[in-house]
């Protein structure tokens, strides 16, 4: 769920695009709900509710790999033609059975016997990190290693940008501000306006033919100088 939804601002995508769910529903966050991750019927009701295609990825999340909400979850998506993907402390579990890609980080015992909110959900939250920050570089999130994808929405993140730009375009700081004014306080656009000495609709009009990806646009621009 946290990762799910550091990744709107992270990155600029739509919240829909990288969703979260959780047995019990958004309550099990603030309170435990128990018995909800053994309604293997709910969590086939939640992928139906989702509407999930082939066209999506079900990452399911059990520290034991037996929690019959998510292995019926991912039965369903795999029915429905999505790739599944677990991501589970321990191997060769029914969860594992149900999945195309399973990820085992086994982290051994807890110090804490049988608590798996320790090592187990550290390893966890390390792998869905790993999981959603490749996914936005396929998509053309990043510029090397800078996250461009934003909008400078408040202070922080309006400074954060300035510093992007400036390093990414290799520009003073007056000139990142001028230039991110320009472009809406968009970051990824003013970098690609200064790169390619473009207008912002002009701009704005070749990261799209690039599906957004900064480093093709501004290579593809440069080559029709």
């Amino acid at each position: 769920m946290l990762d799910a939804s550091e990744c709107p601002p992270t990155f600029g995508v739509d919240p829909q695009l990288v969703q979260g769910h959780i047995a019990g529903g958004d309550i099990a966050l603030r309170m435990a709900v128990e018995g909800c991750e053994d309604d293997g019927e709910a969590g086939r009701a939640l992928v139906d509710q989702l509407g999930i295609t082939s066209n999506d990825a079900v990452v399911g999340i059990s520290a034991s790999g037996t929690a019959a909400f998510v292995i019926e979850a991912l039965q369903r998506a795999r029915e429905l033609g999505a790739v599944t993907i677990s991501v589970v402390n321990n191997r060769h579990t029914r969860l594992e059975q149900v999945s195309d890609i399973c990820i085992a980080p086994v982290v051994g015992p807890e110090a804490i016997a049988g608590s798996t909110r320790l090592k187990a959900g550290t390893a966890q939250k390390l792998v869905l990190n790993m999981l959603t920050t490749s996914t936005m570089i396929k998509l053309g999130k990043t510029y090397n290693n800078l996250m461009v994808d934003l909008k400078a929405s408040n202070k922080k993140l309006y400074n954060r940008s300035l510093r992007i730009i400036m390093a990414a375009a290799e520009v003073e700081e007056q000139v990142a501000a001028r230039y991110l004014k320009e472009a809406d306080m968009d970051c990824k656009l003013a970098i690609m306006m200064i790169k390619s000495k473009l207008g912002p609709a002009e701009a704005a009009a070749a990261l799209e033919a690039c599906n957004g990806n900064l480093k093709q646009a501004i290579r593809i621009c440069n080559q029709a100088i």
